[in-house]
């Protein structure tokens, strides 16, 4: 669990222009309005655009683990590479997820021991970054061996849609009519110029939660998916994050234990629960 210490802050440790401690400690009027606070996203949780709040239960993770683990279990022992297109929070969450996950020499380390495919994030349309990205590709297997995973809610977004006209083009022209075996797209379940394009194509597809937005996707989905290829235990990520929900929740009176209503702490402190594993 992440806490926060912020002593540096308080007048004992700064002098008169810090902040006077007895005003956060139990029972001030501080502690009240942050309890009043706290009582109040106790409240919204899982409504509206909270709704990521309870991607770690309940139906929406069993529905997502499962969809997550079947396009995974087909895509096994197929794919030397990963290249997930997408920006913003959609890359982000998964830059994260690995990083933090796995060593920085991950892509580095042999087949037999790595065990999974490398793992590219593309969030830039720099076309001498792509294009390095898509030589590295070529030079360990080949497209035949590489996997694209779009994920864009709209289909829209210029940055991501322009490397997927990209990689389209170059699939077709490599592999003919398998192409489309070769891209998993995250977009919405329903809707969307991305949706049409899918249903189309014909592309395995994993859907972007109504009510989640980029920046808290990552354990939805968008986050899980390549998790999941790269070996990471999605469930044990998910279970640390419903487990250190309810705590950051609480109203603390310790300096070290205020409350931690802070969304982003809540899916970093998840990722200590997970490890490596097989999908």
């Amino acid at each position: 669990m992440l806490t926060l210490d912020y002593a540096n802050c308080l007048s004992p440790r700064v002098g008169d222009h810090g902040l006077d401690p007895d005003r956060l400690s139990a029972g001030s009027e501080f502690a009240e309005a942050a309890a009043h606070l706290t009582d109040r996203l106790a409240e919204s949780r899982g409504t509206g655009w909270e709704k990521w709040r309870d991607l770690a239960r309940g139906p929406a993770r069993e529905a997502h683990v499962k969809a997550v683990r079947e396009i995974a279990a087909r895509c096994e022992g197929r794919f030397d590479n990963l290249v997930v297109l997408g920006i913003g929070g959609s890359a982000l969450g998964n830059i994260a997820l690995q990083s933090a996950l796995h060593p920085a020499t991950y892509n580095l380390q042999p087949n037999e021991t790595r065990g999974t495919p490398r793992v590219f994030v593309v969030d830039n349309v720099d076309p001498a970054n792509f294009q390095a990205v898509l030589d590295t590709c070529e030079a360990l297997g080949g497209l035949k061996r590489t996997l694209f995973n779009v994920v864009s809610k709209s289909g829209e977004t210029a940055e991501t849609a322009s490397q997927f006209m990209t990689i389209r083009a170059l699939l077709k022209l490599a592999l003919g009519d398998s192409f489309k075996d070769h891209i998993v797209a995250i977009t919405d379940p329903a809707k969307g110029t991305m949706r049409q394009i899918c249903d189309t194509d014909g592309y395995a597809t994993l859907p972007v939660p109504e009510g989640v937005g980029g920046r808290f996707s990552v354990l939805s989905p968008v986050g899980l998916f390549s998790a999941a290829m790269a070996g990471i235990d999605i469930d044990a990520l998910l279970d640390g994050r419903r487990r250190d929900g309810p705590a950051a929740a609480r109203t603390g009176t310790s300096r070290r234990t205020r409350p931690r209503c802070w969304p982003r702490c809540w899916s970093i402190s998840a990722c200590a629960r997970a490890r490596p594993t097989t999908c």
